[in-house]
């Protein structure tokens, strides 16, 4: 996990997000580009990286997916239910 991704990517969710929602799609934000432009990598390992770390929340979606913080993330995040699952395996 990089720091510099990680604020990078919660400054954008913050920034750009359109309320009622919480989140940010990653192509329609434009978020994907800015990511590359800044960073010169590519967005989609980095935010996977942030997700595994428990840093943000990914939600798929129809043209490709929602970043949000981990405690706005809707309850059918990848996130939320990996937890579930390790949960009951407790």
């Amino acid at each position: 996990m990089n720091k510099k991704h990680l604020e990078f990517t919660l400054a954008s969710i913050k920034q750009m997000h359109k309320p009622p929602y919480k989140g940010i799609h990653v192509v329609y934000s434009g978020f994907n580009d800015m990511f590359r432009q800044h960073f010169g990598t590519d967005p989609q390992e980095a935010t996977a990286a942030l997700e595994k770390a428990g840093k943000i929340a990914i939600c798929p979606c129809k043209g490709g997916a929602m970043l949000y913080r981990p405690e706005d993330a809707p309850e059918n995040s990848t996130s939320k239910k990996l937890a579930r699952v390790l949960a009951s395996m407790k």
